[in-house]
This record gives structure tokens, sequence and C-alpha cells, in this order.
């Protein structure tokens, strides 16, 4: 008939100048709340007489910075059916994961991957979008990004096109078109055709 030997197991951590019995007689240990990087080891012995007695390697619970976002998401303005790209920047733990969110006008809506960066996709209405950074090691509180909102706008549209005329050689002609926008600054790029292609003056 086998054995069983009857192990013991008393934990320690290192308080900076010897080791601190801790824990109960179990082959496992938690730490507790923690505010400092800490070592702990484990001391394994039996009752029975002749067996040695074994320490476990040294291991270390780190203690690292709670998550920050030191800049949050810009929002933009885009016409509609355009895209726009959100940019978070986070520091902290490090294993920080990210869920993007956007609000759909009762509740917040999870989109996106797990990175710093998204993309909208194609939007045909203003959003507001948000983003939660969280880290899987314990401790560490989660944190939402503040609100972006992406402005999305009618397309530009021309309401008096440019009219042609006659000249004589080396007579100039003045051409003139009226243009709206939610934009306030619209810019205006004239063409000449050469019979090719389309040049740029102006």
């Amino acid at each position: 008939m086998e054995i069983l030997l009857a192990n013991h197991y008393q934990w320690q951590y290192f308080n900076g100048t010897s080791w601190i019995d801790v824990g109960t007689d179990q082959a496992s240990y938690n730490t507790g709340t923690l505010t400092a990087t800490t070592d702990y080891r484990v001391f394994v012995h039996a009752d029975e007489s002749g067996c040695d007695d074994v320490y476990s390697a040294i291991v270390s619970v780190e203690i690292v910075p709670e998550i920050s976002i030191s800049a949050d998401p810009e929002g933009g303005i885009i016409c509609s059916g355009g895209n726009f790209t959100l940019n978070v920047t986070a520091s902290g733990s490090p294993d920080i994961h990210y869920q993007w969110e956007y609000y759909n006008g009762s509740s917040w809506v999870s989109t996106g991957f797990d990175q710093p960066s998204f993309n909208t996709g194609p939007l045909s209405a203003t959003t507001d979008f948000r983003v939660f950074v969280y880290s899987n090691v314990s401790g560490c509180d989660d944190v939402f990004s503040e609100i972006a909102t992406v402005q999305v706008i009618n397309d530009l549209s021309i309401n008096t096109q440019p009219v042609g005329g006659s000249i004589c050689t080396g007579g100039n002609f003045d051409l003139s078109v009226s243009a709206t926008s939610e934009l306030p600054n619209l810019h205006y790029q004239w063409e000449a055709f050469n019979g090719v292609s389309c040049q740029l003056f102006g």
C-alpha cells in the first residue's frame, strides 16, 4: 500500500531585512492587498524522519502604476460617408487593453479592436465615441477616456456653376462659382483642360 507523506507549507515574504512567516499550511497563498513590490517563497517540509526540507524559488509580486490616460481621443469633422481615426495614449499596467465604444442615442455600444487607435468606418451621422482602458492585472483601476465627437456634415454643393463665354485671342475671361458647405473655410482649385488632361492654375 502506498504511503503518502504529510507535507507542510510555510509561506514567507521578505520585509527588506528578513523573511517573515505568513499564511496557513496550504499549497496556495493569497498575498492580500499590496502597496509595494514584494518577494515570496515557501518552505516545504514533512513530519516523517529523514525527509529533506526544501525552499521554493523566490518569486516577486510586482506593483505597477495605476492606468492613466495622458492623451484623450480628439474628435473632428468629416463629410457624410467619410471616416475618422481616433487615438488614445495610456500608460501604467504592462497589460493594458482597449475597448472602444460609440453612443447610439440610448447606450454605449462596444466596437473596434483592442488597440489604442480606432477608425470609425463610414459615418452618416454625428457620433460620440470613448474608449474604456483596463487591465487584467489585479487591483488596477479601469478608466474611461473623455468623450470625442465626430461631427458629420453634408457634402459640399455648388449652387452656381461657372459660365463660359467668347473672347478674342489674347483676351481674358472671368469665371466664378458659388459653393456652400457647413465647413467654415472652403478652398478652390481652378483647372484648365489642355486637350489631354486638366492642368492646375489660379
